[in-house]
């Protein structure tokens, strides 16, 4: 037994079942009261809760001197678990003989849209959302902003990170989408799970891994075709179904190798399931309440290692409207401490108890205490029941202690608050921004065709932002969102008296979408008087948007507008930036903007990036994490191999075969620059080689998500006798074989995946046990590992092998070159002017000499067109043959053309003669 198990032995032998209990406990509370009368330390002291969660909807939070405030409240938490331990014995498992206490869980729930914590906290604020980070599909990225909130949270006392949301974003029905937001990574499995397990170790990184993060929803909720707060949903979904999907980022998350990226914990969700069990018939219990999905779902390797090693398992909140109307449709009754109980024997840790009261006449901190021992009753009473709490509390004390070296109050409490400076976040922020920037619509090439430069000074621009307003916390000052006004002085510190003076002041107008709203529904708003004016002298108008919100009628003022009042916007620039997921707008209100793009998150490094970009300062290259089906963008399409691309391919040698017997070398030898020595054989009859092709890119740049198929062909170069054709899976955007080389001779090895089928050829010889890769193209690539080549050995004259198997290509792409075009160029002035000379003294006229002359041309020029429709054999001959058939080709088109004017002549000679027409 590990002294770890040790101590977690002998605190569990110790601690009584009220303990026990209270450690399953995380619980919120309102205020910011720790007073020794006050509930919360009543809860801390005397029911000995596990943990809190803070969150600005009850009320935690204040915005003066936030950052001091919260790591005080924090403190004052922690002094008081501590303060309730001193009367316990020491034990000589820690050090100085500290008195035992068991540290609270201080929680920060990420990305929920009723807590604006992140919104008060100086250093939270505007850091980029999930989708954000996963449309700039860079890992890196996404680790630097997850080391920012793990760095500033664990100095403000936080140990406990309430996310990352790893929903996969469906947009297959609109409404889906907008329930999921801008809080998940996107909607490939692969890249979800990529982007958040960087995410998970930045936190880690950042907190010197004194902070546990637990992944929420599990086992994802982004199908969900309603408000999760509102009502359960249900979903149909097989096992084999999740864990292609859904649960595949949790798979990512919960790996084997428990490194910084796994998570310590995963959060149920309040989910049910069609067809989990096969039955499509059958429908599961919330899974949070359901032992047997739970039991399924956790079965899944390498979730069922990861649960056996100490993973948690957090419940959503119990107290959550969809949980209430499950168990009581009617909203009469709620019996907490039976729906807790449920909760705990599905198979959940710990029990996330928020708006947890029974009845409004029953506080949420009686309805907790009475659950506490209702648990601890139940703990003395079945030993089963007891059995299943020792687990748990073992798991809880296991990463409690992972947190800290030993369970000391000087260990737990932060002494400094750590700031990340504000130039580095700023920059880190507009890096982000650059990277993650996507045009939505329309195509690149076609904007740059109308929208090829920024607003002249004379221009006039009317800005319209969907500003939203929100009160943090009663005593809080409201924070806005898109401001009014901050698109135009973006901009105008940018471009405008204070910068480079590109823009007139006064010839920018900015309005809020309510103002805008009230104009097109002609309510009177004096702040709007002259928006009518300003719209239509207006050459430039910008929407800044964020996401529509039945609930705030002015955010559909731009849809209003689209549709009923579009004469408005006719021959303006229209150029729509949103600042949420562009969900809303469907394809015909689309093709009415002139630009549409994604930012994804109303910070300020967004607006400083949607200025640059109207003023042509900057360029979109990023792409959607997700379909949206409104632009007529498909994920899996752009994800999968670019047939455009060039598969590279490589001999992988892990190390050089040593000599079968080497002799020992004496120990006074020195080798010295004059010594040679023998090159060794990369490989050698009957031994395996490992050959790998990639990096495989997808049609958005970015390598293919693993699992790609990558098949390979192998053959003799001599007789092109195909040997195997074996297959292989991309994992981070390589595919690897092993071969067995089982004969003599000389084999070429190509690749293709999906619709990329050119790739490299890789050249291997059991002469010597040389290896050379041929590229199609002159592209630089890296170089190939080879040995040099040994002192060719007399063999037999081969048979004549063709310029291609012998690697050389005079045509890599297949293609005719610009070299042919201007051949083709002259022979086909050459035939123009055989052409008419033959028609002009043959045929006895100018007109049917241009019209000899013309039939050759167009003849030639159809056959040379053929060339280049890229037809397979067609290309496989001009690689070939090179020019030379091309020529060959252009030239019977031209006879082909000419003799189409012969018989037109001759038909036309025919007609004279049959009516008896005078020459």
């Amino acid at each position: 037994m590990s002294a770890e198990e040790q101590i977690i032995l002998e605190m569990l032998q110790r601690m009584s079942p009220l303990e026990k209990a209270g450690q399953l406990m995380l619980v919120t509370f309102d205020g910011t009261d720790v007073s020794e009368n006050s509930e919360i330390i009543e809860l801390i002291q005397d029911y000995h809760i596990g943990g809190v969660v803070l969150s600005t909807k009850n009320e935690n939070f204040t915005d003066v001197d936030t950052a001091q405030a919260t790591q005080a409240l924090i403190t004052a938490l922690q002094e008081s678990a501590y303060q309730k331990s001193l009367g316990l014995p020491a034990t000589g498992h820690l050090k100085d003989g500290e008195p035992v206490y068991i540290p609270l869980y201080v929680a920060h729930l990420h990305a929920q849209a009723d807590n604006h914590s992140e919104r008060l906290l100086p250093a939270l604020n505007n850091l980029p959302s999930e989708m954000t980070l996963g449309a700039s599909w860079s890992p890196e990225l996404s680790n630097a902003i997850g080391q920012i909130y793990g760095t500033e949270l664990s100095s403000l006392g936080f140990n406990l990170f309430l996310g990352p949301n790893l929903d996969l974003i469906d947009t297959s029905d609109t409404s889906k989408g907008i329930f999921t937001g801008t809080s998940s990574f996107g909607a490939n499995p692969y890249w979800v799970g990529k982007i958040a397990n960087a995410f998970v170790g930045g936190i880690h990184t950042g907190s010197n891994n004194r902070m546990a993060v637990v992944a929420t929803h599990f086992p994802g909720l982004g199908s969900a075709d309603r408000p999760i707060n509102q009502e359960v949903s249900t979903i149909q979904r097989s096992l084999d179904q999740l864990v292609q999907n859904e649960l595949a980022p949790f798979l990512a998350l919960t790996g084997a190798s428990h490194d910084a990226t796994t998570v310590d914990g995963v959060m149920t969700s309040h989910i049910r399931f069609q067809g989990l069990q096969g039955n499509v018939l059958s429908t599961t219990k919330p899974v949070s309440f359901d032992p047997i999905a739970l039991q399924q779902l956790f079965s899944v390797p390498p979730l069922n290692t990861w649960q056996a090693n100490g993973g948690l398992t957090v419940s959503d909140s119990l107290g959550n409207p969809a949980v209430r109307s499950f168990f009581d449709p009617t909203g009469l009754s709620f019996d907490a401490p039976a729906i807790a109980r449920t909760a705990f024997l599905a198979g959940n840790d710990i029990l996330y108890l928020d708006n947890f009261a029974t009845s409004i006449y029953e506080s949420q901190t009686e309805t907790i205490k009475r659950t506490i021992s209702f648990f601890a009753q139940k703990y003395q009473e079945d030993t089963v029941f007891a059995q299943r709490v020792d687990e748990s509390v073992g798991k809880i004390l296991k990463n409690k202690l992972g947190l800290y070296d030993s369970f000391s109050l000087k260990n737990v409490i932060s002494s400094t608050v750590s700031e990340v400076q504000d130039q580095t976040l700023n920059q880190l922020n507009l890096e982000i921004a650059r990277e993650s920037l996507t045009l939505l619509a329309p195509k690149e090439d076609y904007l740059n065709t109308i929208f090829n430069e920024g607003p002249r000074t004379t221009d006039y621009i009317t800005v319209f932002s969907d500003t939203r307003s929100v009160l943090p916390c009663e005593t809080c000052s409201r924070i806005n969102t898109l401001g009014v006004d901050d698109f135009k002085n973006t901009l105008l510190g940018l471009y405008g008296s204070q910068g480079t003076n590109q823009i007139v002041d006064y010839r920018i107008n900015s309005y809020t979408f309510a103002q805008l709203s009230d104009f097109l529904n002609d309510v009177e708003n004096e702040k709007s008087s002259y928006l009518e004016e300003h719209l239509k002298r207006a050459r430039w108008v910008i929407f800044n948007v964020q996401n529509a919100n039945t609930e705030i009628p002015a955010s559909l003022a731009l849809k209003h507008l689209l549709a009923e009042h579009a004469n408005l916007l006719r021959d303006k620039m229209v150029i729509v930036f949103a600042y949420r997921a562009p969900f809303y707008l469907d394809s015909t209100e689309v093709s009415k903007l002139t630009a549409y793009y994604g930012l994804f998150t109303p910070s300020k490094a967004s607006l400083e990036l949607a200025a640059r970009v109207l003023m042509h300062e900057a360029r979109a290259k990023s792409a959607l994490p997700y379909s949206l089906p409104a632009v007529a963008y498909d994920l899996q399409y752009q994800l999968a191999p670019d047939p455009k691309q060039i598969i590279n391919l490589d001999l992988v040698t892990d190390t050089i075969p040593a000599s079968p017997d080497p002799a020992p070398l004496a120990t006074d030898t020195i080798i010295g620059p004059e010594v040679t020595q023998t090159p060794v054989p990369l490989f050698r009859l009957g031994e395996a080689v490992r050959i790998q092709a990639g990096p495989i890119l997808d049609r958005n740049g970015n390598i293919v998500p693993d699992g790609t198929l990558t098949k390979f062909t192998i053959k003799m170069v001599s007789d092109a006798l195909i040997l195997a054709l074996p297959e292989a899976t991309t994992v981070n955007g390589y595919a690897t074989i092993e071969y067995r080389v089982e004969r003599e001779g000389i084999f070429a090895v190509t690749a293709s995946s999906g619709e990329a089928s050119t790739s490299a050829t890789l050249i291997l010889t059991t002469q010597g046990g040389l290896a050379e890769i041929i590229m199609p193209t002159s592209t630089p690539m890296p170089e190939p590992s080879r040995t040099p080549e040994p002192t060719p050995t007399p063999q037999p004259t081969p048979a004549p092998v063709s310029d291609l198997e012998e690697g050389f290509v005079s045509h890599p792409t297949g293609y005719p070159s610009v070299n042919d075009w201007l051949l083709t160029i002259m022979l086909l002035i050459t035939g123009f002017g055989i052409s008419y000379a033959i028609g002009y003294f043959w045929w006895k006229g100018r007109q049917w000499a241009i019209r000899s002359g013309l039939c050759t041309v167009l003849g030639g020029l159809v056959a040379y067109l053929t060339l280049s429709l890229g037809v397979p054999w067609i290309i496989e001959v001009i690689r070939k043959s090179g020019t030379w058939f091309v020529i060959q080709t252009s030239i019977v088109g031209m006879l082909i053309g000419w003799i189409a004017s012969l018989i037109w002549w001759l038909g036309y000679q025919a007609r004279k003669k049959k009516l008896d027409i005078p020459n």
